[in-house]
Formats: C-alpha cells, structure tokens, sequence
C-alpha cells in the first residue's frame, strides 16, 4: 500500500492527524489546514491525487471535523467546499465530519456533495452501540460516480466508530472548473 499523512497536531509525544492508504501511487499531496479556535483541536484535510491505469485521475480528501465547537465544524465545512468544489478534478470527501445529516455543516456540503452512503444509512457512533450518523464518504460531481455498494460495517474493536464502505465505479464525469 501507498500512504500519506497529514499532520493536525503534535500529540502524545507523536503525531494525530488524517492518513490516506492506496493501493496505486499517491501525488501531489498537499495538507491543508482548516479554520479553528483557542481550545479547539486542530484539524486538517490531506488531500491526495489518484491516477487510474487509464491516466485519468480524480481527488482522494480525507478529513476529521471539529467535534465540540458547531460553529468552527460549520467554517469547516465552508471551508472544504472553498478548497475542492472549484477543482477540475472529480473528488472523493471522506472522514469523522462530526456531524448528523440534517446539520449546518452536512447541508453546506450537500450544497455541492453526494452523500454516497445517504440511502440507507446507518448510525456509525460511537462503535459498540451506535446511536448517530458522523461518518461521511461525500462526493463530487456526482456524475462523476456510480454508487456500486455502500454500508456499515458491523466492525466494533478497530476504531469507536463503525466504518463507511462504500464501492464506487468511476463514469468518467469531469468537474467543473
């Protein structure tokens, strides 16, 4: 597997931040920081290119939203659709958005996201007995993406939130610029 990671913060005597693992070549990686405030977190977006065999090639974003400050998790949001709706690649959101789906933050990305998981979805927090939905596979366009699978998973020791998989077939649908 190809990886990257996006530094948030020095914690713990290490690192906490998001990481990506692919089974093709990462590139042109950056981290991008996003809005906070005094006793919040810091949080980030790493967001990395993904080149199909074929050349063409789409945004892979992985990020974790404020969790206790709803205001700077709504600048958040905002600021991820600053950061990749202009983009001329199509790309793929994921992460711990800290949010429930009717919420400020979710309605500011569902401005310009498919929610790829929306139908049926279940609650994916806290792990062993999940009660609210905050895990997020988002994408753009959606023309982009044809949604093959998507589900929680029913895994409850790996993390304190239940995984999103979510199976995409890519329909060769470009962004705009």
């Amino acid at each position: 597997m190809h990886s990257t990671f996006g530094k948030a913060m020095d914690y713990a005597g290490g690192q906490y931040g998001e990481a990506i693992l692919s089974r093709v070549p990462l590139a042109n990686v950056k981290v991008h920081e996003l809005p906070t405030a005094k006793g919040c977190e810091p949080r980030a977006a790493v967001a990395a290119e993904i080149r199909f065999d074929d050349g063409q090639k789409f945004l892979f974003v992985g990020t974790h939203l404020e969790h206790a400050n709803k205001e700077i998790r709504l600048s958040q949001a905002h600021a991820l659709n600053e950061l990749f709706v202009k983009n001329s690649l199509p790309v793929i959101l994921a992460g711990d958005l800290n949010a429930v789906p009717d919420s400020p933050p979710m309605k500011a990305l569902r401005e310009n996201w498919k929610d790829a998981a929306a139908v049926g979805s279940k609650p994916t927090w806290p792990a062993d007995k999940p009660r609210v939905r905050i895990d997020y596979v988002l994408l753009r366009p959606a023309s982009a993406w044809r949604v093959i699978e998507a589900r929680v998973d029913d895994e409850t020791v790996a993390s304190d939130h239940r995984p999103v998989l979510v199976v995409l077939e890519y329909t060769g649908g470009r962004a705009n610029k």
